[in-house]
C-alpha cells in the first residue's frame, strides 16, 4: 500500500482503516498487526476492540468453513 502509512505510521485513523481493508481481504495477520499497534498508541480505542472482536469472528468462522470443505473433499 501507498499513501499515508509511510508519512504518518502511527496514524491511528490510517492503520484503522487499513486492518479493515485487511481483514476484508483476508490478510489476517497483517490487520492484527496494525490493530495490536492502534492498542499499543491508544490502549482505550473502542474501534479497534470491535475490529479485533470482528476479526476473531471472521478468522472463525474461515476456520469453520475451510475444516467442513477438507471433509467435503475427502467424503467424495
Amino acid at each position: 500500500m501507498t499513501g499515508a502509512h509511510k508519512t504518518q505510521p502511527d496514524n491511528v485513523k490510517v492503520l484503522l482503516r487499513r486492518a479493515k481493508a485487511y481483514i476484508g481481504r483476508h490478510e489476517y495477520a497483517n490487520a492484527k498487526a496494525d490493530l495490536e499497534k492502534v492498542k499499543d498508541l491508544e490502549p482505550f480505542n473502542w474501534e479497534a476492540e470491535e475490529e479485533m472482536m470482528r476479526l476473531r469472528k471472521v478468522v472463525a468462522l474461515d476456520k469453520k468453513a475451510d475444516k467442513a470443505l477438507c471433509h467435503a473433499m475427502f467424503l467424495e
